[in-house]
């Protein structure tokens, strides 16, 4: 059993229920937020070990909020975006996004991404 907290940010509230089910179904606690600015504000007070960010949420979008969180530390922040071409690839990187997943977000891959990151970026996808 994980005891990593998640913090989805996610607008599309299927996919953000998709998730956060399959996530917690691997062992990992998730708290979620609809816009950008409720993410940020659970972000603050519930200081999680991961953020999967959207890059669109209303009120304050993915990468400015992205910014945010690099204000204040290294917290682990995949960015997720429909925009699947490498200039927005870099733009996330550049930002300080830790990983970059293409939408439509498999399940078991971004599952797979975050526990490659919160051991500290060794492994693969296969294991």
């Amino acid at each position: 059993m994980h005891t990593k907290l998640i913090l989805i940010v996610e607008d599309n509230e299927e996919l953000l229920c998709s998730l956060e089910r399959h996530l917690s179904e691997h062992g990992f606690r998730t708290i979620s937020a609809s816009d950008g600015f409720k993410g940020f504000k659970r972000f603050q007070t519930e200081k999680p070990d991961l953020v999967v960010l959207d890059h669109g949420p209303p009120r304050v979008n993915g990468y400015e909020l992205l910014e945010r969180i690099r204000h204040f530390g290294d917290t682990l922040v995949i960015m997720a975006t429909t925009w699947n071409s490498h200039d927005d690839e870099l733009r996330c990187r550049h930002l300080g996004a830790d990983d970059y997943v293409p939408k439509p977000i498999h399940d078991a891959v971004l599952t797979a991404r975050v526990k490659i990151l919160l051991r500290g970026g060794r492994g693969s996808l296969c294991e």
